[in-house]
Parts: structure tokens; sequence; C-alpha cells
């Protein structure tokens, strides 16, 4: 269960983790706040849906062939 809340889904901790972390180094970029939060966010958002997408095509992958 603890590494379960590791994931850098934001949900999880370690996604607020993953996110004030790439804030952190995008404000050093760019020193602009508002820049710096908007990329951050979307990289975040971008890893949060690719791990969603991996855990249902985990679940839901060995049935596709059966359906199609």
């Amino acid at each position: 269960m603890g590494l379960f809340n590791c994931l850098p889904a934001v949900p999880l901790d370690g996604g607020h983790v993953f996110r004030d972390y790439t804030y952190s180094l995008m404000y050093r970029f760019t020193r602009n706040e508002g820049v710096a939060e908007r990329v951050s966010n979307s990289i975040t958002a971008s890893f949060s849906m690719l791990i969603l997408f991996s855990f249902l095509f985990m679940i839901f992958g060995p049935f596709i062939g059966q359906w199609i």
C-alpha cells in the first residue's frame, strides 16, 4: 500500500510531491510563476493519465482479444 501511494498520480501523495518538484524545477528555468505552474500541472496531469491508462490496460487488456 505504501508503494502505491508513492506513484506520481495527483490523487496520491506521490502526485503532490511530483507536482511540487516539477513546479520548482520549471520555476528555476522560467522565473515566471504562472508559466511554471501551467507547465508543471500539464506534466503532472499527463503522468496521472498515463498511470491511470496503464492500470486500466492491465485490468482490461487480457480481455480485449476476446471482445474484438
